[in-house]
């Protein structure tokens, strides 16, 4: 059986928290396998459908549309849907050449794989449900536990080119924003 792309897939989770009198979260564990059926404790029904329901929406295996209409094919985002930057875009500097990251994001600076990620990630958005999307910064600056001051983590550059690809849409939608 191929899945036809090495993108398609998703893994659920479950953290649980215990919260102590003075209202600190402790991590209690991680279950990989979370058990959603309502059937074990019904009174996690209300909890559990929407997470089924928003899980099977963000990976396109169900869809809620506003009307009838439920054509799912090539014409579903269209090149005018993942558009980000459009002054720059529209500029002799990203018409003559596609080297600088936002060039890239152009339409007609995007190779396919980068066109279909951004179209992918578009769908993921408007099926997205009640969950929201956490976007990295292309490079951590601030110190952690795990980095020295002096330390920086640089996203790849694919990754650089979504992170960028998300604030531009977060700049033209502020729903993208969260």
């Amino acid at each position: 059986m191929s899945l036809g792309s090495l993108r398609n897939f998703f893994e659920l989770v479950r953290f649980d928290f215990i919260i102590d009198e003075d209202l600190n979260a402790f991590l209690l564990e991680v279950n990989m396998s979370p058990n959603l059926s309502p059937a074990h404790f019904p009174q996690n029904k209300l909890l559990y459908e929407p997470i089924v329901y928003n899980s099977l929406s963000i990976v396109g295996l169900i869809r809620k549309f506003p009307d009838s209409f439920t054509y799912r094919g090539e014409a579903e985002v269209s090149e005018k849907d993942i558009q980000v930057f459009a002054e720059q875009c529209a500029s002799e500097t990203c018409h003559s050449s596609c080297k600088s990251l936002k060039c890239q994001t152009c339409n007609q600076c995007m190779n396919k794989e980068m066109r279909e990620i951004a179209k992918q990630a578009y769908l993921e958005f408007m099926n997205r449900g009640k969950y929201r999307r956490i976007f990295p910064t292309p490079i951590v600056h601030q110190k952690t536990p795990l980095l020295s001051s002096t330390e920086t983590i640089e996203l790849s550059s694919m990754n650089a080119f979504m992170d960028l690809w998300f604030k531009g849409k977060c700049h033209q939608d502020p729903s993208w924003c969260y």
